[in-house]
């Protein structure tokens, strides 16, 4: 299991430096925008996009319930609210923040003669006291905050960003919207879809969500890997696959040879993939060895270890781990075991080589997680990741999340996660959904993610969930060989 950092999610934004195009060259290949749109989806993950049509963000409006207000454990009213402990006389911040759903092909940059300039249609509820509003990015671990915006109409907020250019392409980057106020609770409702945006000091190569999905078309010869608990799609055939057989009793160790470097490993090991508790509701005939036994995974070159999934916990029935762009060579798969029985529960492991950019597809698995509890106010948030490799030929991946559970109470996950660059998101932070998409620049690296108690439900859960995750891939458009093969 990757180590997650324990860091609270920072506010959040995006932007960099603009390339005039001269009249002696063709024109780019890419459509031109000069507006910023912020949205929402249904998850209540909000987004930040040039694409005010997109289809996944079509909700028209979005509150969030901020300060004393922001009570986790309330069905549907439990929203997403950034906020902080100001220091002694110092103003309360409360945002919503954004994460990217297009990509900009080239530099952005703007100044402060030259400045972005934002519209908000925002209702702010302060309980009578003064607020202000303003447009924040984080660009990296840099964070941006515009000057207090105008009211130029009841609930209608301009103001413009002269500061943070130009946008870092290679960084997740994001935007907020903050309020700034004495207030101890707020709430916020931004309107959506087109009515909140920021515009541009000149148009911009840029991409929406749409748009890449369209242009990922690269299918020539698809093919699929399958085993009891897992599934992989590919794309093309430019992958390999080996497997192993042990039992929980002690560490079992075993060689894989790669001939070349692939883009991807995925390696992991399968005991079983639902619980005891589980299996008693369901009416199974139940295993006590799910109580006791466990299995952990873990990826060594010459004694060094390289990455590793989760641990050989009791009850841990399944454990993977992923890498990206390591060298050929022999590699030591380590499955371990924990059995306290005289007759271990069997294991199967899988290596995946994946070598071509575009290759996998998506990947599909089903698992069990450790307990987790969501009451008012507090929420037990488990580390039960899962790895999700990503080549540079990426640009949008989706992981939906979905869930078989007899939890008491009224039930509910979304994804924890890491987000590389920008910081942790383990317990509902972000949005309260079972899908997310991740728009990312061009990048070769592993994200980590899994079930993490929904904000706005209550309940507990204790080894009676199974949970079935599946992630897609978007690509860039294939070499102009493979154009129409799809």
């Amino acid at each position: 299991m990757r180590k997650i950092l324990p860091a609270f999610v920072t506010l959040l934004a995006v932007l960099g430096p603009a390339t005039a195009w001269g009249s002696h060259e063709p024109p780019p290949p890419w459509p031109r925008h000069d507006r910023i749109y912020l949205m929402a989806s249904s998850t209540d993950y909000r987004y930040w996009t040039v694409d005010r049509n997109d289809p996944e963000l079509d909700v028209e409006s979005i509150t969030a319930r901020c300060g004393l207000a922001n009570v986790n454990g309330i069905p549907e009213r439990s929203k997403p609210c950034l906020q902080g402990l100001p220091l002694p006389g110092q103003e309360r911040l409360y945002g919503m923040f954004f994460f990217p759903a297009a990509h900009f092909e080239q530099p952005l940059s703007w100044s402060a003669s030259s400045p972005l300039r934002f519209h908000f249609a925002l209702d702010v509820d302060a309980l009578g006291q003064a607020y202000t509003v303003r447009f924040v990015m984080q660009r990296g671990g840099s964070i941006f905050e515009s000057a207090a915006a105008t009211e130029v109409a009841p609930g209608i907020f301009e103001g413009t960003m002269g500061s943070g250019s130009p946008m870092d392409l290679l960084t997740i980057n994001l935007m907020a919207v903050r309020v700034r106020t004495s207030a101890e609770q707020v709430t916020m409702t931004l309107h959506t879809r087109g009515k909140s945006w920021i515009d541009l000091p000149e148009p911009v190569g840029a991409r929406g969500v749409p748009e890449l999905l369209a242009e990922s078309t690269y299918e020539p010869a698809p093919s699929s890997f399958e085993t009891p608990s897992r599934t992989l799609h590919f794309n093309d055939g430019d992958w390999s696959t080996t497997s192993y057989t042990g039992d929980l009793s002690a560490t079992r160790t075993f060689d894989l040879t790669l001939e070349r470097s692939p883009s991807a490993l995925v390696v992991w090991a399968e005991a079983f993939d639902s619980q005891f508790v589980y299996d008693v509701i369901r009416g199974r005939d139940p295993d006590p060895r799910k109580l006791t036994d466990g299995v952990g995974v873990r990826l060594l070159q010459d004694g060094v270890l390289i990455e590793y999934g989760g641990p050989a916990a009791a009850g841990q029935g399944a454990s993977a781990l992923a890498v990206v762009g390591i060298e050929p060579g022999t590699y030591t798969i380590e499955v371990n075991g924990q059995s306290e029985t005289d007759e271990p529960l069997p294991f199967k492991a899988y290596a995946v080589a994946v070598y071509g950019g575009r290759t996998l597809a998506s990947m599909a698995w089903r698992f069990p997680a450790p307990n987790s509890v969501r009451a008012l106010s507090v929420g037990l948030c488990p580390g039960g990741y899962q790895p999700v490799p990503i080549t540079p030929e990426a640009t949008s991946f989706h992981v939906d999340l979905d869930w078989d559970t007899e939890a008491i109470g009224v039930p509910g996950w979304t994804l924890g996660f890491d987000l590389p660059g920008v910081g942790s998101f383990p317990c509902s932070e972000a949005g309260n959904g079972d899908w997310v998409r991740f728009t990312i620049p061009s990048r070769q690296d592993v994200f980590w993610m899994g079930p993490t108690p929904s904000r706005d439900r209550s309940f507990v859960s204790s080894n009676d969930t199974v949970f079935e995750m599946e992630v897609r891939y978007a690509y860039t458009a294939p070499p102009p060989e493979h154009e129409g093969a799809a």
